[in-house]
């Protein structure tokens, strides 16, 4: 496992975060259309043709939210090997609280104790990352 590939993990995360968003307001649209945003624009014909497009929208949406969670899932297996054949169990609790759990600093940090701040924590990992990924 490449540096960036166990980085890009929040990226994957944050894209489904926000398809997710999107789908929920376009169920809101397809499940309520009188509460359409207004857009000042006058209305017309065409409500049947854009429930359509709604619809099927909806679930090329959700469809494709599937395919990101499964790619989300097949990452998360391969981060947690990669965790586990860390040998330094404080680093290998850093990685796996950030990475595999998508922790931020101050939760991994948290969870660490021992008086472990955001800094102490995300400085141990850049560290041991820079010791890791050197050849990269």
């Amino acid at each position: 496992m490449t540096r960036r590939e166990l980085e890009n993990i929040f990226d994957i995360d944050r894209i489904i975060r926000q398809d997710e968003e999107a789908l929920a307001r376009l169920r809101e649209t397809v499940y309520h259309p009188g509460h359409q945003r207004l857009t000042g624009m006058p209305g017309g014909g065409g409500e049947t043709d854009r429930m359509a497009e709604n619809v099927a929208r909806l679930e090329e949406l959700t469809s494709r939210i599937e395919a990101e969670k499964g790619e989300l899932e097949l990452i998360r297996a391969e981060v947690y090997a990669f965790c586990m054949e860390i040998g330094d169990i404080h680093i290998r609790g850093i990685v796996t609280d950030r990475f595999f759990n998508l922790c931020e600093w101050r939760e991994v940090a948290r969870r660490a104790g021992g008086g472990n701040t955001e800094d102490s924590v995300s400085k141990a990992y850049y560290r041991w990352a820079e010791k890791v990924f050197a050849e990269e």
